[in-house]
């Protein structure tokens, strides 16, 4: 009898259901794959965030080290600490170019004022008259490194006086308004006549700068905030206070709007920057320096930043309280850097 030979193969049902799994099987594979949080899209999710952290830790980074190079750089010729940043290359940019992080740098005047030379708080040495004080909205406010020797200026011009202390005191018989008003004026150009700015329109120079102009170049920088409450002083309207009937407080947030005085060396950044506090200690008679705001906490108190780090009300006749005079340069003014001190570019 004639067998039929047996051939073994897949059934075309079972074909179809493995085609039909393999189909099931990919469609669930290119969802995980493509699906909104699907693998490809967590993958590129753990790039970004990779690269996020990655950034922060070199900004970080990058903080760091410039924290350090500038605690550790006393080779550079700016303040000597960890508040101003060290000009490395030659530029000629405008006055109005200047950012925060200048402050603190120097720029010579071609003024000489300062003839002491006497060291700061910090361990450095004055290597020009004025510094990077203030950015306006129109140029740049420079202030005096450091207090200015009494010789150094006409009090009769500006119509105040020099005290017992030959050095540096600078007092009022007068009414605090003469102080305020002698402060602030531009009688103290004499300051810079014969100087790398003489002759140049718009420049500005006055005995100290106000409480405004003071608080708001130490907030640019970051530090501990700062309020001011101007008050009217209506009961100190009498022979002593005609001209200013009107006082400042300044004040922590924490603390009362009539504090007396307010205390910021626990600021330690702060407090440590010579351009705020250029001395800690008493240096010829001189604590403190002046500012050109009157003082709400007493009819003839004006203003005064110490070395304590105390910024509040001293008499006008304080003979320990110096000045710290300010110049304007306008926006239009080229400034030429090279090492680490700005000129006036010719």
């Amino acid at each position: 009898m004639l067998k039929l030979k047996e051939t073994k193969g897949i059934t075309l049902v079972a074909l179809v259901i493995t085609i039909i799994v393999l189909i099931i099987l990919a469609g669930i594979s290119i969802t995980i794959l493509l699906d909104e949080n699907g693998l490809i899209d967590k993958a590129k999710s753990g790039t970004n965030s990779y690269k996020d952290e990655a950034a922060k830790e070199q900004n970080m980074l990058d903080d760091i080290n410039s924290f350090i190079n500038r605690q550790t750089d006393t080779s550079s010729s700016d303040d000597g600490n960890q508040n101003s940043t060290p000009i490395t290359t030659q530029v000629i940019i405008n006055a109005g170019s200047l950012t925060t992080e200048n402050y603190g740098q120097y720029i010579d005047l071609g003024t000489n004022i300062l003839t002491k030379n006497i060291e700061l708080a910090d361990g450095t040495t004055p290597n020009a008259d004025w510094r990077i004080f203030k950015k306006d909205t129109d140029g740049v406010w420079l202030i005096l490194a450091d207090y200015m020797p009494n010789s150094a200026f006409d009090v009769t011009t500006v119509g105040l006086d020099v005290s017992a202390n030959p050095v540096y005191g600078v007092t009022t018989t007068s009414e605090r308004g003469v102080m305020i008003n002698g402060l602030n004026n531009n009688n103290w150009v004499n300051l810079i006549s014969g100087s790398d700015v003489d002759g140049i329109s718009g420049i500005q120079v006055k005995g100290a700068p106000d409480i405004e102009q003071w608080v708001s170049s130490w907030k640019d920088k970051g530090y501990t905030n700062l309020n001011i409450r101007s008050v009217y002083m209506q009961n100190y309207n009498d022979e002593w206070s005609t001209t200013i009937t009107y006082g400042y407080y300044i004040y922590k947030d924490n603390e009362s709007n009539t504090t007396v005085f307010t205390n910021v060396s626990d600021d330690t950044l702060g407090y440590a920057n010579t351009l705020y506090f250029p001395h800690n200690t008493e240096i010829d008679g001189c604590s403190n320096y002046r500012i050109a705001s009157p003082s709400a906490c007493g009819r003839q108190d004006v203003l005064y930043v110490g070395k304590l780090g105390r910024i509040g009300n001293a008499n006008r006749t304080l003979d320990t309280c110096g000045v710290r005079p300010i110049v304007f340069i306008p926006s239009s003014v080229n400034l030429n850097a090279t090492s680490s001190i700005w000129t006036i570019a010719k």
